[in-house]
Order: structure tokens, then C-alpha cells, then sequence
């Protein structure tokens, strides 16, 4: 008999919640964009650095898998950190990597309020 493991998701409330806060940040970045708030430039850094956070989670969880040198972890939360925190917690949940490993969660988590704090007070300086 083979001892696989057995492979676990995330809770569907957790995916979902994941889901609609980073809905919610794209829409909430591209209407202050379109309200001429802030640049375009703003949201289209977002999305790049969400596709780089969203690869590199993609690329270490396929490292693991096949035992191969990962990307460190501090790299993973300095990315985070920049902005790509969306990316990353969608990667997380949807490919299932990093989800139970903690304080790596917490530190992201953390990554994702100092960004989002940052970018609160960049808008409010910007509106003067």
C-alpha cells in the first residue's frame, strides 16, 4: 500500500476571504486611478508586482515539490512587502503553498498591512 500524503485545501471561507479582499483592493486602486486620485502608474505597479509575487510563490512551490534549491523566504516577504502581497496570498491559497506554515502567514499578513498602510499615506499625501 502507498503512503501518499494526503493532500489538504484551504477552508473555502479562507479562499473566498483571500478572494474578495484582493478584489476589493484592485477595485478600490483602479477607481481612485480613474477618479484621477492617483496615477495610473499606481495600479499598473500593483499588477506587475502581483504577477511576480503570484510566479515566485508558483516557482517555489514546484521547487519544493521537486526538492530543488527554493527561493528563500525573506526574498518571498520583501516582495511582499513591495507590493506584491495580492499575488501572493492568491497564490498561496490557490496553489496551496506556504498556507500552514507559520509565522510565515503572520509575516505575510503583516507584509500586506505595512503596504497597504503605506500606500494610505502616499494617497493622502497625493489628494493635498
Amino acid at each position: 500500500m502507498s503512503r501518499r500524503r494526503q493532500r489538504t485545501t484551504a477552508p473555502t471561507g479562507v479562499r473566498n476571504t483571500v478572494l474578495a479582499l484582493v478584489t476589493a483592493f484592485a477595485a478600490g486602486i483602479c477607481l481612485l486611478a480613474a477618479s484621477g486620485r492617483i496615477p495610473w502608474l499606481l495600479p499598473a505597479y500593483y499588477a506587475v508586482l502581483a504577477g511576480s509575487g503570484f510566479g515566485a510563490y508558483a516557482i517555489d512551490k514546484h521547487a519544493a515539490l521537486r526538492r530543488h534549491r527554493r527561493i528563500p523566504e525573506r526574498r518571498l516577504h520583501l516582495l511582499a512587502l513591495a507590493g506584491a502581497w495580492p499575488g501572493a496570498m492568491l497564490a498561496q491559497q490557490l496553489l496551496r503553498h506556504k498556507t500552514r506554515k507559520q509565522p510565515f502567514g503572520a509575516i505575510l499578513h503583516a507584509s500586506a498591512l505595512a503596504n497597504c498602510l503605506a500606500l494610505g499615506l502616499l494617497v493622502s499625501h497625493y489628494w493635498r
